[in-house]
């Protein structure tokens, strides 16, 4: 796995404040993107806000996983 730093911030699960990982990430935007699950029903699935669900469909929050 390759560790992608931002002003010495570690990104994604190399932060380990992470409640997610790669894969949530994905899954959480192909759920979304396909209709299966709003975004309230993704942030308690995956016990985080709302707001931070919204962030990951938005890629304002893990931007490096395609």
């Amino acid at each position: 796995t390759t560790t992608f730093t931002t002003r010495g911030t570690n990104r994604g699960t190399n932060n380990g404040m992470s409640k997610l990982n790669e894969d949530d990430v994905r899954d959480i935007r192909n759920s979304y993107e396909d209709g299966r699950m709003s975004t309230r029903g993704l942030a308690k699935k995956y016990k985080v806000s709302v707001s931070h669900i919204q962030n990951v469909i938005g890629r304002r929050n893990w931007a490096h996983v395609q």
